[in-house]
């Protein structure tokens, strides 16, 4: 039986616990970023990518199946550290891809725009299921899709590519 927030076939987590770990869930993301600004410097695409998008679908299908509080509460620390990794790696393609910034923008639309249809489909399986357990490794299969979908242009980017560094940066002296 899986473990529900507001208890219909599963065991019961209290809303304050719920506030508790989502509050350290975000303090995760925070962590994470600050640990991916020391990585990426130093790093490939193809390795933060991958275990940003491996955590990230693990989580989510760990989210919808665990049965105790604790499992809950790690799965979703690493849920949205890892997403909040997963996005500004993403963000970072769509400006290595077109430096303007139109593509990264049109990135975020895009999330915003499946993360509406996600919500929808995410009701009617629970409503179809009387349950929210199968939308977790479903999760997991569209974040390995991702990474499929991402993995050749990481490895063009990885090879063609040099990334900008604030390091190397010079102030204007445009008027």
């Amino acid at each position: 039986m899986a473990l529900t927030i507001s208890g219909d076939d599963g065991a019961r987590l209290p809303a304050t616990a719920f506030g508790r770990y989502q509050s350290i869930a975000t303090l995760a993301s925070c962590f994470g970023n600050l640990a991916l600004a020391a990585w990426v410097a130093r790093a490939r695409r193809t390795g933060p990518m991958l275990l940003a998008l491996l955590t990230c679908g693990g989580a989510c299908a760990a989210l919808t199946t665990t049965t105790s509080p604790l499992g809950f509460a790690v799965a979703l620390a690493l849920y949205n550290g890892s997403w909040f990794v997963t996005y500004p790696l993403l963000l970072g393609i769509g400006y290595a891809v077109e430096p303007s910034g139109r593509l990264a923008v049109l990135c975020s639309a895009t999330w915003l725009a499946m993360t509406s249809l996600g919500s929808l489909v995410t009701g009617a399986i629970a409503q179809a299921f009387s349950s929210y357990v199968p939308v977790g490794p479903m999760g997991l299969v569209f974040c390995l899709a991702a990474l499929l979908t991402i993995w050749p242009l990481l490895r063009r980017l990885d090879t063609t590519v040099t990334a900008p560094s604030i390091r190397n940066a010079q102030p204007s002296t445009a008027g």
